[in-house]
């Protein structure tokens, strides 16, 4: 597996990403398309693929690189609070190809990685699996009233689980399940390497990171 994950990218690798892409989302700081890349691919790949030879090699990103817009999108006609709005990251082209390399490579592995009795995010697995469980198991525990076994159900909240991980326990977690170190240093720079700036009436302001 990890001969895989960090092996030499080659420029059909690279090509694959890009035009997996799509090619209208909405500009990052960079103000390029993904469409740029695809329809002047002849012309660009070559630093395009040296750009991103570059991060592997090094385990390092320019500053500008993983620059990232942050915009609010109102979830509602009359927002009050910020919880009535939803962050978007607009990010740089070359962050989002580099990431894509490694989510690609990341992704035949994944079965054995991530444990059965996790439902959400994954394809072919559904959330809605743990809620049906998750309802048979009170539904039993109310119903038990013999046996000296007793059980006890905690109600956890679990509000933006994924966008509170701490890096450190992100880079132990990675460790742990035996990835090379090389690995590790290309997604701890990925994703603790990231500034922000936040878009105010379409302008950027401030700096985060």
């Amino acid at each position: 597996m990890n001969r895989q994950l960090t092996r030499i990218v080659i420029s059909e690798e690279v090509k694959r990403v890009v035009f997996e892409m799509p090619a209208d989302k909405t500009l990052g700081p960079d103000g390029m398309m993904v469409l740029f890349f695809q329809s002047f691919w002849h012309i660009v790949s070559i630093d395009i693929v040296r750009a991103v030879d570059s991060f592997f090699f090094s385990s390092r990103l320019l500053n500008f690189v993983n620059h990232t817009h942050v915009c609010f999108i109102p979830k509602k006609t009359s927002p009050m609070s910020m919880s009535d709005y939803r962050p978007i990251s607009l990010c740089n082209i070359i962050a989002k190809i580099i990431g894509r390399v490694m989510t690609n490579r990341l992704r035949g592995f994944l079965v054995s990685i991530i444990s059965e009795t996790q439902s959400a995010f994954l394809s072919g697995r559904i959330i809605s699996d743990h809620i049906l469980i998750a309802h048979e198991l009170l539904h039993y525990m109310k119903h038990k009233v013999a046996g000296n076994n007793h059980f006890m159900s905690l109600k956890l909240d679990m509000s933006k689980a994924y966008d509170r991980i701490e890096w450190k326990f992100l880079e132990s977690i990675i460790l742990k399940l035996g990835f090379y170190l090389t690995w590790v240093d290309w997604t701890m720079c990925l994703v603790s390497s990231v500034f922000y700036s936040f878009l105010v009436n379409g302008a950027p302001r401030g700096s985060l990171g």
